[in-house]
């Protein structure tokens, strides 16, 4: 759930609508599982999904971009993750970076 306060004609506005994106409530509503609560509740698997980031100081932005595969795919969770620090990437443009890799599931 969000509040969003609109101020017509004012840069509070602008400002907002940068802000969020039309995949946020998506991305909001999708958690990491963990295999400890994966095993008590039913499930099923949509697919592989994959997310990557250059930014290597954390795992962060690439598990981010791993939910944000997961929301296309239209998943309710993303299981059985693993992220791995990857060399040079010309397609990525990076001289290093992290890929997170999961399981994206629904549950029934």
């Amino acid at each position: 759930m969000a509040l969003v306060v609109q101020v017509q004609d004012s840069a509070e506005d602008v400002v907002l609508s940068r802000l969020f994106t039309p995949d946020s409530a998506a991305v909001l509503g999708i958690e990491i599982v963990e295999d400890s609560n994966l095993a008590a509740r039913k499930h099923q698997v949509i697919g592989r999904v994959t997310g990557g980031s250059c930014d290597t100081s954390s795992e962060a932005p690439a598990r981010l971009d791993l939910i944000r595969q997961a929301a296309r795919k239209r998943a309710d969770g993303v299981a059985r993750v693993t992220c791995q620090k990857r060399g040079a990437s010309l397609t990525r443009g990076c001289l290093s970076w992290i890929e997170c890799a999961g399981d994206a599931i629904g549950w029934p």
